[in-house]
């Protein structure tokens, strides 16, 4: 029986260079083009930031900030934030604040997700962030 790892370790051992397969990224498609946040709630912003606990474990961190008055509305800090906890988070922030012309926001998987799109639909428009290198579409 051979795997895939023997089969690497073989490939070492002659000097031959194992092929790395690159996935490529996803990026999603914005709904509308970002205007200038010249009033408050005109648009959000969400990022998401990532620390590590006492126990070098992974914790995840989403903001919610609102473009014109810079005023952090919510938040996410859990080990795993999936595209339904973020759009459920959401949901009750639009409830409490109203809902704004636009998110803006980067190419992450929670981000990108079908859950998101399905939850902004028609009532939100979502700009997406060119990843670094890519050009704006």
């Amino acid at each position: 029986m051979v795997n895939h790892k023997k089969i690497q370790r073989l490939w070492r051992e002659e000097g031959l260079r194992v092929p790395v397969r690159r996935r490529r990224k996803r990026r999603g498609v914005s709904t509308v083009d970002a205007p200038a946040a010249t009033a408050a709630n005109m648009g959000w912003a969400v990022g998401f930031q990532f620390d590590a606990d006492e126990q070098g474990r992974a914790i995840k961190i989403a903001s919610i900030v609102d473009e014109h008055t810079r005023e952090c509305l919510g938040g996410l800090v859990q080990r795993s934030i999936t595209g339904d906890a973020l759009t459920t988070h959401l949901e009750a922030l639009v409830a409490q604040r109203g809902v704004p012309a636009v998110l803006r926001c980067d190419n992450g998987p929670e981000l990108i997700s079908q859950a998101m799109a399905n939850w902004a639909g028609e009532k939100i428009g979502i700009h997406y962030i060119p990843p670094p290198g890519a050009t704006a579409t």
